[in-house]
């Protein structure tokens, strides 16, 4: 049995990509999906020893930054933009 529960604001320092999270939601249309699908590429990245795990939120941070939302009509265009996402975050990570 629960005898309380504590809540407090969480720390984006600590926890970056919550902050990226944020943005995407406030951002709304596409970001979402571009965000998903870097931090699906980043954590494939690095469980294959590629990168860094401070790198996965910085190159998520880096694909969104380049990203222009937009609105998403159809399924092709949640299929363009993840695809895009993934090819941006892919590019990016040649650089890490």
């Amino acid at each position: 049995m629960l005898s309380g529960l504590t809540f407090f604001n969480p720390d984006i320092v600590r926890f970056p990509a919550l902050q990226l999270a944020y943005r995407a939601m406030e951002d709304g249309e596409s970001m979402p999906t571009v965000m998903n699908a870097a931090n699906e590429v980043a954590v494939a990245a690095f469980l294959s020893g590629r990168i860094k795990f401070t790198d996965i939120a910085r190159s998520i941070e880096k694909t969104m930054d380049l990203h222009h939302p937009r609105t998403l009509s159809s399924i092709e265009d949640v299929i363009e933009i993840d695809q895009w996402g993934r090819e941006r975050c892919s590019e990016l990570l040649q650089s890490f």
